[in-house]
């Protein structure tokens, strides 16, 4: 007899290599916006853009979020395997440290669906930088250093959720509603780091602080590190009341997209002693000022 899985479960049941597809081509949407992009920047906005190239590091990121990216496919279909029942009966919610065993009770629907639509928010958000000035007198630099921070940070939490392969809390929970099916794939064992988290972090911290940069002294900066990293927290936070993410699963995955989405504009700052650069190209008829 063949189980079916209710369609509110459809997303446990994707299968993993999905899902790893999925994130490692977030990244890639962006790049589209490079078709715009067709007329050159002027020599001002060169030297005053406060970014460059720095092909040394775009190589090093980009390889290296490719490689976790084969370390997790390598272990994920050689080595990992889901739970059983028996081993999903074994599971003591005491045995779980004061700061999680809460989630171990939580569940909820609308919160994960909830923390979907965050994401996918916070995903877009830093593309709003390709399109308003002055971002846009290099659009194809702010998103491929975007795609480089979402790319890496993404390589190295699916690398370390096959390495961890921590149980998600809703295991150990037995309330009803929970489909015995979602807890026998492999993605009820990738709880550690949380995703959702690193890469909400990841585009938070890049807006809030490529934004800065690029408008300093602007009185809206605030305002929008504000409402990124709020948007980010509640990301976790929901990741946490469906059920899907222990709180330390978040913390650890809103710290790697911080310092992500930190160290990857931080790499390619514009040193004043290199002069400006002929590489940028600007989209054309978009000028929008904020």
């Amino acid at each position: 007899m063949i189980a079916t899985i209710p369609a509110d479960t459809e997303c446990y049941a994707r299968p993993i290599i999905l899902d790893r597809a999925r994130a490692s081509l977030r990244w890639l949407t962006m790049l589209a916006w490079i078709t715009l992009a067709v007329a050159p920047a002027s020599a001002d906005a060169q030297q005053a853009f406060p970014y460059r190239w720095r092909t040394g590091w775009d190589i090093a990121l980009t390889a290296g979020g490719l490689a976790m990216f084969a370390t997790d496919i390598v272990r994920s279909e050689t080595i990992v395997e889901p739970l059983t029942p028996e081993k999903i009966r074994l599971l003591d919610p005491q045995r779980i440290g004061t700061i999680d065993r809460f989630a171990t009770r939580q569940y909820s629907t609308v919160a994960r669906k909830t923390s979907d639509v965050l994401l996918w928010t916070m995903m877009v958000a830093p593309l709003t930088l390709m399109v308003t000035s002055p971002g846009n007198d290099d659009p194809l630099l702010i998103g491929a250093m975007y795609g480089e921070a979402q790319l890496f940070q993404s390589g190295l939490v699916f690398m370390l959720k096959s390495l961890v392969t921590r149980t998600r809390p809703f295991v150990y929970n037995n309330n009803p509603a929970i489909p015995p099916e979602s807890k026998l794939i492999l993605f009820a064992r990738r709880s550690f780091p949380s995703a959702h988290a690193s890469t909400t972090f990841t585009s938070a911290v890049f807006l809030g602080s490529v934004n800065a940069r690029l408008n300093p002294g602007s009185s809206a900066n605030a305002w929008v590190w504000a409402g990124s990293l709020t948007a980010a927290g509640l990301t976790g936070y929901f990741r946490v009341l469906g059920g899907q993410h222990f709180p330390t699963d978040v913390l650890a995955g809103a710290a790697i997209g911080a310092l992500t989405g930190w160290l990857v504009p931080a790499l390619h700052k514009q040193d004043p002693t290199d002069g400006g650069t002929d590489t940028r190209i600007a989209i054309p008829l978009i000028g929008l000022r904020f």
